[in-house]
């Protein structure tokens, strides 16, 4: 089996991002538009097109304080619309898409850092795993599909940095940390407490500097 994997990893690599991509984009737009944040989000990002404000998050032209989310999540959607029309495909589109490159990453992190078995086994676990491609995440307007991939990013940066000794790892890292804050404003609390605590304990806080690039 280890012979087999190893072989042929390229092929069956392919065939779970294939996998994948069926469960995330095969009618997508079908299923109705849930009346959690799905709607809110659509009309929202619908909004923000019609008005040309790309700032000020608005619910029937009237700003949302109930939303206490910067506009990144906002942008992608709305840029989904001005590509594809508005739709329920294009709702979900950015979340399917982000729950796609979730997969194709954590395969090359795990064989990076485990193997290429590891690799596979991880892929097919996301390409199948109901809570990951229906519930808040791949298959919704929502933005708990980003928000993993961004946080993914983070961490494998951060393991890059710590094992290529290379301080840019660092600083991307600390990039991808923004974006989390700008899709989902507090859970960049998590990331920053790792990054916190990693600098910390681990004393990397003395190798940070532009004269390290």
């Amino acid at each position: 089996m280890l012979a087999l994997t190893n072989k042929y990893y390229t092929l069956f690599f392919g065939t779970i991002i294939i996998l994948s991509a069926f469960n995330l984009f095969y009618n997508l737009n079908l299923q109705h538009v849930q009346d959690w944040d799905e709607a809110t989000y659509g009309i929202e990002a619908f909004e923000m097109i019609e008005n040309r404000n790309y700032i000020v998050n608005t619910y029937l032209n009237t700003p949302d304080y109930g939303v206490l989310k910067p506009p990144l999540g906002l942008w992608l959607i709305s840029l989904s619309f001005k590509t594809f029309g508005i739709s329920k495909f294009s709702l979900r589109f950015p979340s399917a898409l982000a729950a796609l490159l979730t997969i194709i990453l954590t395969m090359i992190f795990a064989k990076t850092v485990f193997s290429k078995q590891v690799s596979l086994l991880s892929g097919i676990i996301l390409a199948t795993l109901k809570p990951f491609i229906y519930l808040h995440s791949g298959r919704t307007g929502d933005f708990d599909a980003p928000l993993v991939l961004f946080i993914l990013i983070f961490i494998f940066l951060l393991w890059l940095y710590e094992n290529r000794k290379n301080i840019l790892f660092f600083y991307f890292s600390g990039f991808s940390i923004s974006l989390i804050f700008l899709l989902k404003s507090f859970a960049v609390v998590f990331p920053i407490c790792i990054m916190s605590f990693y600098l910390v304990f681990e004393k990397k806080y003395k190798n940070i500097g532009l004269e390290n690039i």
